[in-house]
């Protein structure tokens, strides 16, 4: 398994196949963080001060990625799922590594459903009004 501090250099993200919002750093960041993995079940495999990575899944289902990473000024979100090489050799690589939770295209229409429905949850809890932004 790929770590997120090994997925960005300078700040730059190494991988593209995800979704990223971002919005205003909220008050209370990381205790309604904590409720919404609490309430969704997403497990928290990394963490320190700025920086958590959940996942949600993985046995039965495609692993939904979601890392959130704070800054002074705003919080970044990005979400994906997550697929390992016998799920792609199995589809006969109808499924990338990592695949974006946009909405729209035949592949794993609920998972990212769900993905996106968990994060607007967080979000109506944050109070805030996050915005989809290109790759950094």
């Amino acid at each position: 398994m790929r770590h997120a501090s090994n997925e960005y250099i300078g700040g730059r993200s190494l991988v593209s196949n995800r979704t990223r919002f971002q919005c205003d750093h909220p008050e209370d960041l990381w205790s309604v963080v904590d409720e919404w993995a609490a309430k969704w079940r997403y497990r928290c495999l990394e963490r320190d001060q700025t920086r958590r990575l959940y996942q949600k899944g993985g046995f039965w289902s495609a692993p939904k990625m979601v890392l959130i990473t704070s800054f002074p000024d705003h919080v970044r979100f990005e979400a994906w799922l997550r697929f390992n090489s016998a799920v792609q050799v199995s589809s006969l690589f109808f499924l990338p590594p990592e695949l974006p939770i946009t909405p729209g295209g035949l592949r794993a229409i609920v998972p990212k459903r769900s993905v996106r429905r968990h994060l607007t949850w967080l979000w109506k809890r944050l109070g805030v009004v996050p915005k989809q932004v290109e790759s950094s």
